[in-house]
């Protein structure tokens, strides 16, 4: 019925939405992990790596932070 098929296209849409903030999210994650490497290995300061990600130096640093404790 009608109904059925208006829910079922708002689900759809929900789900693309998802899969879409997902793999933003994932993207930006990458992006950080990717800064925070080169800065880990004294490649660039953290200062640059703060303007790459768009970010500022104290919330670069907190992001960091979290990856590193998060991984071990």
């Amino acid at each position: 019925d009608l109904e059925a098929e208006v829910m079922e296209l708002f689900r759809e849409e929900g789900r693309q939405e998802g899969r879409e903030e997902g793999w933003q999210e994932g993207r930006e994650e990458g992006i950080i992990m990717t800064l925070a490497s080169l800065v880990k290995e004294n490649k660039i300061t953290v200062s640059t790596a703060a303007v790459r990600a768009g970010l500022s130096e104290k919330a670069f640093k907190k992001q960091m932070e979290q990856l590193y404790c998060n991984e071990g």
